[in-house]
């Protein structure tokens, strides 16, 4: 993560509902269940259909790795 080369701007709320089109980085510690955490992937990976542009992912203490891997690439 190292290398900033934008502003951070950090934003607190429901991961499902979250808008990520402008999202670069996002930083995960274990915040949530299965379901949650593969919706919210699952969100990312449609921002970036309509978005494409290079993302960073840190997934600090995973518990539930698999929707993550299944993206990677």
């Amino acid at each position: 993560m190292r290398g900033r080369r934008a502003d951070i701007e950090i934003h607190i709320g429901d991961g499902v509902q979250t808008d990520y089109l402008d999202g670069t980085a996002f930083y995960l510690y274990n915040p949530v269940g299965w379901r949650t955490m593969s919706a919210m992937i699952d969100a990312i990976g449609a921002s970036l259909v309509i978005s494409p542009r290079e993302t960073r992912i840190v997934y600090a203490m995973p518990e539930f790795e698999a929707p993550l891997a299944s993206c990677a690439g």
